[in-house]
């Protein structure tokens, strides 16, 4: 029980991980590259990076759910 646990927790911690660099990496990129600075481009970049860090959060999440009840069978 204890092992599933982790198992679904790291995984997760690591993809925020990822998105929180994700988010710097666009607000670095977009400081450098564009001189007319929209604050849209960047929030609509950050929603879009989000939206595929919690699929991907869903995803192994439901793939260590399924192992989990392989492994009980």
């Amino acid at each position: 029980m204890k092992n599933s646990v982790l198992k679904t927790i790291f995984p997760d911690s690591i993809s925020s991980v990822l998105s929180v660099s994700l988010i710097f990496l666009n607000l670095s990129h977009l400081l450098i590259s564009a001189p007319p600075f929209t604050f849209k481009s960047f929030v609509a970049i950050t929603v879009s990076q989000l939206l595929s860090t919690f699929q991907l959060q869903s995803l192994t999440t439901s793939s260590t759910l399924f192992s989990s009840s392989l492994s009980q069978l």
